[in-house]
């Protein structure tokens, strides 16, 4: 190569690294008609954990009989689903919340709110475990602002898993509540026994995905933001249905 064919081979490697953005998101866009937020999926059920926190929004709405649930969940090819979280309704008008564990296809189990309140402002944390040296699944609840936690434990009777998730969710696709905007924060997840954020894995080989709630008429219900740091992120409502 001659001198000069060389110093302009140079020349263009710089000006490509310098246009480069300094982080490229390797997050996979998708739609759900039930849920917004991020899924880490392995494919070869490793994920054995999950956990993060946010914090209780409250419902803007005032219509009767609007739903929402944000959530953290571990889940499996054979369709179960090891999740818990919060709920923000507005049953008869007014706001309404609850918090709430279940083994899918199992029904959720709600937490007497007279010993385990919930409000709005309050500093929720879940996490997710599958306990296998004991066969167990762990799912731990924490209202950090009310200074009260639950576990539940399920039986693991062979079950694999291969996602964990960080949702907002429009539960059963019914009118979906509209809330302030609710930040996802210490998102991590264990995948062959090793810990990390959610950006981690996207850039080792993981698929991640980030997905918008879109109803079955074509409406976009919520939508998730960037998830910058890989263990922080926001997701909007966007309309009811």
């Amino acid at each position: 190569m001659s001198k000069i064919n060389y110093l302009l081979s140079a020349m263009f490697f710089l000006l490509c690294v310098v246009a480069m953005p300094a982080h490229a998101y390797p997050y996979q866009p998708c739609s759900n008609d039930l849920w917004a937020g991020y899924s880490v999926n392995h494919h070869q059920n490793n994920v054995s954990f999950a956990n993060g926190t946010w914090v209780v929004q409250t419902v803007q709405s005032t219509v009767h009989n609007q739903y929402s649930t944000t959530w953290v969940g571990i889940s499996g090819d054979n369709g179960v689903i090891s999740q818990c979280g919060t709920e923000s309704d507005t049953g008869d008008g007014s706001g309404l919340y609850f918090a709430w564990y279940e083994f899918y296809p199992a029904d959720p189990v709600y937490l007497n709110s007279n010993i385990y309140d919930v409000h709005p402002g309050d500093s929720f944390k879940v996490e997710i475990e599958h306990q296998t040296k004991y066969h167990l699944i762990r799912q731990t609840m924490f209202d950090i602002t009310q200074g009260w936690s639950y576990t539940a434990y399920n039986v693991d009777t062979g079950f694999r898993f291969d996602e964990a998730e960080w949702i907002l969710e429009d539960p059963c696709e019914l009118p979906f509540a509209k809330l302030t905007t609710t930040t996802f924060k210490n998102c991590s997840t264990t995948v062959n026994g090793a810990n990390n954020n959610i950006l981690y894995w996207a850039t080792h080989g993981i698929e991640v995905d980030q997905n918008t709630c879109v109803n079955e008429l074509g409406h976009t219900l919520a939508v998730p933001g960037n998830c910058t740091d890989g263990k922080t992120f926001n997701v909007v409502w966007k309309r009811a249905s």
